[in-house]
């Protein structure tokens, strides 16, 4: 509980991006597919699944 005249703990942090980045990739990186310099040019989605296409023609 806080005391009279007692400082409150920051509740607010900064994380650099290039740490925030490594630690979101080196989570997924086994279950997620990565494609780089690419771009979608369409989402499909059905029931159970999205159908993605992307600029140089491939499709997931």
């Amino acid at each position: 509980m806080k005391q009279p005249g007692q400082e409150l703990p920051d509740t607010e942090f900064e994380i650099e991006r290039y740490v925030l980045l490594n630690m979101l990739f080196e989570t997924v990186k086994n279950d997620v597919d990565f494609i780089f310099n690419n771009s979608i040019t369409s989402l499909y989605e059905e029931a159970d699944h999205i159908e993605v296409a992307f600029k140089d023609g491939f499709k997931n």
